[in-house]
């Protein structure tokens, strides 16, 4: 797997336990803050390196916080990754104003420097709760920090003061009458402009989301169609099928019943072809004899008569004969 992959792949640490989208993107986001500031802590590191190798000035609070911030990200994207997504998220929220801003103060008695560091850096943890915290799905925890943030920006010029040793004269900021009225102002800038451009990522997030919802859903229904007419398709090949098996078996039969007609046309001109010449022969010996007959003895008027009746039906028999002739030579196939 690529480096960018697998980047990527720990971005999405810690989603698959959430349900809501909203969530989910700001699990990202939090595992994308995760996964940068140790990136610019070591890059801290580098540029005052000397300040780093001396072990006096490692063991110092504000050289020594810097590789637990590392570690600490890095522990905070293990806990999304197991699924603590909330804690690592509460955890970081905590521990960067404390770490990085209210320690700091405390034990180097509030350092010209952090009359505006401190500010910067309350407004700079209000936007990283913007980015860490759904404020549409979890906005007990949205507004309870971003309140305490608020309090923190009001208090920051009394907790300055409160701890610093420096006299008045020496800071500009400590005596500026506006100090405090401006910081609010940043504060209520910054935040507002965070919310605001969250609150259209979301809109506009959850009108792709339902687009594509309504995609998918009609993919599937157009999957189902074309399942449907795979089916109809098949069935109508199995009818094609079917049918075609019926034809195969119809001609079989024709083909079959013609042969039958055929044998039996046959033997019906052979039977008629028999009728025909085998009873002409009998036939026309019947006849003479009966002609034979008359001319050796000349018959009485009642022997007339019988002879009379007898050549008739002899005669009839004839043209029966003849007649079977006749439609044999005509029904008979030809060579």
């Amino acid at each position: 797997m690529k480096l960018n992959d697998k980047v990527i792949e720990w971005t999405y640490f810690g989603t698959e336990y959430s349900s809501d989208a909203s969530v989910k993107r700001h699990i990202i986001f939090s595992n994308v803050i995760f996964l940068t500031l140790p990136i610019v802590y070591v890059a801290f590191i580098f540029i005052d390196l000397d300040a780093f190798l001396e072990p006096a000035n490692f063991f110092k609070f504000d050289r020594l916080i810097v590789p637990l911030a590392i570690l600490g990200c890095l522990l905070f994207v293990m806990l999304n990754k197991v699924g603590h997504t909330s804690v690592s998220r509460v955890l970081f929220l905590l521990s960067w104003p404390i770490l990085f801003h209210i320690l700091p103060i405390i034990i180097h008695q509030s350092p010209s420097d952090y009359y505006f560091a401190f500010p910067a850096g309350i407004i700079f943890h209000s936007v990283l709760i913007h980015v860490s915290i759904s404020a549409k799905r979890e906005p007990w925890k949205f507004w309870s920090f971003l309140t305490a943030n608020f309090i923190l920006m009001i208090l920051a010029k009394d907790f300055l003061v409160a701890h610093d040793i420096t006299p008045e004269s020496e800071n500009v900021l400590r005596a500026d009458p506006y100090f405090v009225l401006d910081i609010i102002l940043y504060w209520l800038l910054f935040n507002l402009l965070a919310y605001y451009v969250f609150y259209v990522v979301e809109y506009y997030i959850g009108r792709l989301t339902r687009a594509k919802a309504t995609i998918d859903q009609q993919h599937e229904e157009l999957a189902e169609k074309n399942e449907e007419l795979q089916q109809a398709i098949s069935s109508l090949q199995a009818i094609n099928h079917h049918v075609e098996d019926l034809n195969r078996n119809l001609e079989n039969k024709v083909s079959e019943r013609t042969q039958e007609l055929k044998e039996k046309n046959a033997q019906l001109v052979e039977y008629a072809h028999l009728n025909a010449h085998l009873l002409r022969g009998p036939f026309c010996r019947v006849k003479g004899l009966v002609l034979l007959r008359e001319t050796i003895s000349p018959p009485g008027d009642e022997e007339k008569e019988l002879n009379a009746l007898l050549m008739q039906s002899i005669d009839e028999l004839d043209e029966v004969t003849r007649r079977i002739q006749r439609t044999v030579e005509v029904n008979e196939p030809k060579k």
